[in-house]
């Protein structure tokens, strides 16, 4: 007996003008002026259900959580926990057939980074150890997709440079 595990995909835009957030602050950023930043996070899920589905990150020094979130293909928003620094979707179960069968879950929350000087020139960090993971509720594996980190230079809805300006 040969078992398949499931092969979800995890991908993560950042929208510096979300179509229901909308924008603020400037861009590129600049020293010492907020800029909010919407993170989308997608997950399509082909085959076996996964259990204990969750994407969590780790905010970066000097990044604050705007309290503004929304989810789609289902209710469960993404949650802040302030005493950790992290946010966390915790989903329960991804049924098999999402983003296939049934519409792909997707997330979508807001930050925001206020650059200090020191950071004038450079690509300022917003988000860091970006993770999914669940157990294949078939093969009982564990299943682990990373995300690289994000930067103020990782803009999807722009091709303007995301360097902090003095």
């Amino acid at each position: 007996v040969t078992r398949i595990s499931t092969a979800p995909v995890f991908s993560q835009k950042l929208l510096i003008n979300d179509s229901v957030f909308g924008s603020s602050g400037p861009y590129p950023p600049r020293v010492n002026q907020k800029t909010a930043f919407t993170v989308g996070w997608d997950l399509v899920n082909p085959s076996n259900d996964l259990s204990q589905a969750r994407v969590t990150a780790t905010l970066a020094p000097g990044v604050g959580w705007e309290d503004r979130k929304r989810a789609i293909g289902t209710s469960i928003e993404p949650k802040y926990d302030a005493r950790l620094n992290t946010i966390s979707w915790d989903l329960g179960t991804l049924p098999a057939g999402t983003g296939l069968n049934f519409p792909k879950y997707e997330s979508y929350f807001q930050i925001s980074v206020t650059p200090f000087a020191n950071q004038a020139g450079q690509s300022a960090p917003l988000l860091k150890n970006i993770k999914f993971e669940g157990v294949d509720s078939f093969t009982k594996e564990k299943i682990i997709r990373t995300m690289p980190d994000i930067t103020t230079s990782n803009v999807s809805d722009s091709n303007v440079g995301g360097s902090v300006q003095p």
